[in-house]
């Protein structure tokens, strides 16, 4: 009851955005009087999060043909010429958009910046509404549901794997209420699932169905592909060469049903949005703009808002971004050289499928603390998981993870709302909150790797 009442309930008690600015606004006055509606009205602006959910009607409703709003309907040239007056300085120019007359061509006609797969989670509530608040409260209990089923499969694989037989739920309950209203006002709800799915499929010897879950995941989000190469190593050293057949083809036939439709009508178009992410700056929240603010010397970043977030910009940052790639690619190869090894050496079944899952986390993770953006929906994508391997391992583990999602929800939205932006105004406590959250996620992922081929669960 408590978990349907935080996802189903609380997280859908926010304010409207215009009220949620005369809040914030009030709040930041000499003049705010502090009584028992003014908490409440502070906590439902806190809980105010349907950005994104009007971003996913406006592309959903352009592809039905809807007449939504056009601001965010412009093509990939548009979008990158606003862009470079952006980063020259300049207010940049949004010439008006043409109503919507027909079904637009995703890709083709405007960009999206998120992978085909994006459409499967965000077109079904827009077939039940294109009211935006009906569309914000539909679309959040769809990811509701679904995270719920990611945490029903990550229970599945407790037992069996970790040896754990406690409820997950207790302490997915502390994990979504420290995280806060992303874990369903994004989609990455349904990457958690689908990366759920394929390690339960995959320790089942269930080749085919762990495939297609894997591949409708990259199809999705793309960051997935990164933990292909554990599951290939995985199957290799368990000798299960036809699962890995049927693994491939799964993946494989997947990927292409969702992403060939999209490619048959927009065409290589379909490419711009792996383009738009390789041009993106440094975010604000990555490692790399926290040691970019903390280094730099007076005057030589500036933040702005570009590529559809807060960003830092200049020669000074540039060089800190060119750093991301890089460290990305040792990180991994370092990751899967680890699990690697681990595999080969563990005798027990068991071990093998820890080494498995905790190498999953720890390959998703080097992707979110070395890479040049750190989205705080990131973490929903491994929330059952890193539940279960939290609580499967002891209690440090726990607390760290904990400690990361709730500095998570500190940085976003609280920090962000301060009246004097301190996370944009590059001050230096909270650009250290933004480095010591990732530093502190890269050592839970080296703990529970460490400590993945040991059986013992720790007390409750």
């Amino acid at each position: 009851m408590l978990w349907g009442l935080v996802l189903v309930v609380l997280f859908n008690l926010g304010s409207s955005r215009r009220d949620t600015a005369k809040t914030l606004s009030e709040f930041a006055q000499p003049s705010w009087h502090w009584s028992a509606a003014s908490l409440l009205r502070l906590a439902r602006a806190h809980l105010c999060d349907d950005e994104s959910s009007r971003l996913y009607l406006i592309y959903a409703g352009a592809a039905l043909g809807r007449p939504v709003d056009t601001i965010y309907l412009r093509t990939t040239e548009q979008w990158l010429e606003i862009f470079l007056q952006i980063a020259g300085g300049a207010s940049p120019k949004l010439p008006p958009v043409a109503p919507i007359t027909r079904p637009l061509v995703p890709y083709r006609d405007y960009l999206v910046e998120y992978p085909p797969g994006f459409f499967l989670w965000v077109l079904p509530p827009a077939w039940l509404t294109d009211h935006p608040l009906g569309y914000a409260l539909i679309f959040s209990l769809w990811m509701a549901l679904l995270l719920s089923l990611a945490l029903i499969l990550a229970q599945r694989i407790a037992l069996p794997v970790f040896g754990c037989s406690q409820s997950l739920l207790p302490g997915a309950l502390a994990a979504v209420l420290c995280l806060g209203t992303v874990c369903t006002h994004r989609y990455d709800a349904a990457i958690a699932l689908l990366l759920s799915a394929a390690l339960l499929f995959c320790i089942q010897d269930r080749g085919l169905l762990s495939g297609a879950a894997l591949g409708l995941a990259v199809a999705s989000k793309g960051a997935p592909l990164l933990v292909a190469p554990l599951f290939l190593l995985y199957l290799i050293r368990q000798q299960r060469y036809r699962t890995l057949r049927f693994a491939l083809l799964g993946g494989l036939v997947t990927f292409g049903l969702v992403v060939f439709p999209f490619y048959a009508l927009a065409g290589s178009r379909l490419g711009d949005a792996v383009r738009y992410h390789t041009l993106r700056p440094l975010q604000i929240e990555s490692t790399w703009a926290a040691l970019t603010g903390l280094l730099a010397p007076p005057g030589a970043v500036r933040v702005a808002f570009t590529f559809g977030a807060r960003s830092l910009l200049g020669p000074f940052a540039e060089r800190f971004a060119h750093a991301a790639t890089p460290a990305i690619l040792v990180g991994l190869g370092t990751c899967y050289g680890f699990v690697g090894r681990r595999l080969w050496a563990a005798r027990d079944s068991a071990a093998q499928q820890r080494y498995l899952v905790c190498g999953v986390l720890a390959a998703l993770t080097i992707f979110m603390v070395f890479g040049k953006v750190f989205s705080p929906q990131y973490l929903v994508w491994i929330l059952p998981l890193g539940v279960l391997v939290s609580i499967a391992q002891s209690r440090a583990e726990r607390g760290i993870f904990l400690a990361v999602i709730a500095l998570t929800q500190l940085i976003y939205p609280i920090v962000y709302r301060l009246a004097d932006y301190p996370l944009f105004a590059l001050e230096p406590w909270a650009l250290s909150l933004v480095l010591v959250r990732n530093l502190l996620l890269l050592l839970w992922a080296v703990k529970i790797l460490a400590r993945a081929g040991y059986a013992t669960v720790s007390a409750p």
